[in-house]
């Protein structure tokens, strides 16, 4: 799946993603860089929450690469960013280990 998500249903887009991680091997998405950093938070940080404990469940995370504002055209009011997640099989998933 590759995909440049519109901002404002990132998280409904991933957590129907998650629901159907059985049926993709692989998403590349441009988000919001904000979105990323929920994604890849770390337990017991401000940016920690709902979205990063089932994101990090289903899936390996990999922050591919930022994209400046300045590459769009109007230039919107955020930075955006290149994120790669790897659902787990059952057999490799850490958190069912």
């Amino acid at each position: 799946i590759f995909s440049n998500v519109p901002y404002q249903i990132s998280s409904e887009l991933i957590f129907k993603l998650l629901s159907s991680h059985k049926h993709f091997d692989a998403a590349v998405l441009l988000l919001q860089e904000e979105f990323i950093q929920k994604l890849v938070s770390k337990p017991n940080s401000k940016q920690y929450s709902r979205l990063s404990v089932n994101a990090q469940m289903h899936c390996r995370i990999e922050r591919l690469f930022s994209v400046d504002r300045k590459h769009f055209q109007p230039p919107p009011n955020v930075d955006s960013g290149v994120v790669k997640l790897v659902p787990y099989h059952k057999d490799c998933n850490p958190w069912m280990s």
